[in-house]
């Protein structure tokens, strides 16, 4: 059965400046196809609006999901994502890979790193799908979702 949706997003990094605000619009999708988003930055510059580095180190980058959009048809409940991190173009670490509306207070330095030093910065690449799961799916055809991830740099 082919089910099909559009999803976007955008990511907001506000280490300790101003948000940066990027997004990815996906085109229709059937069940278990996985749509990759572009790589994004994380950057833990400082103000004014990123202009020189900060002198605070971020000890956690908490992503979480916000504004998430639907029209009721419940398709965000169903979608699953997979968010990956890197710092040094090696191995891209998973920091959360499960359903999209629990992607809650996840810590984007916790799989690999205790902080993100002043001036420094963190890539981030997620993967998004719709899991081909037993039952009718029928109603979610044509559907499509919207959402934000919201980041917010910590320094305890």
């Amino acid at each position: 059965m082919s089910n099909h949706r559009k999803t976007h997003s955008k990511c907001n990094g506000d280490v300790n400046g101003a948000p940066s605000v990027i997004g990815a619009t996906y085109s229709a999708m059937a069940p278990d196809q996985i749509a990759f988003s572009p790589q994004y930055e994380i950057n833990n510059y400082g103000q004014p609006w990123f202009d020189g580095p900060s002198n605070l180190t971020a000890k956690k980058l908490i992503l979480k999901v916000a504004n998430k959009n639907d029209d009721g048809s419940g398709l965000i409940n169903k979608l699953k994502v997979k968010v990956e991190v890197n710092r040094d173009w090696s191995d891209w670490q998973v920091a959360y890979d499960g359903r999209l509306v629990l992607a809650t207070n996840v810590d984007l330095l916790a799989p690999n790193w205790s902080e993100l030093v002043a001036g420094s910065s963190e890539s981030l690449r997620y993967q998004v799908y719709l899991p081909n799961e037993v039952g009718n799916q029928t109603a979610l055809m044509g559907k499509t979702v919207s959402w934000d991830f919201v980041i917010e740099g910590r320094t305890n």
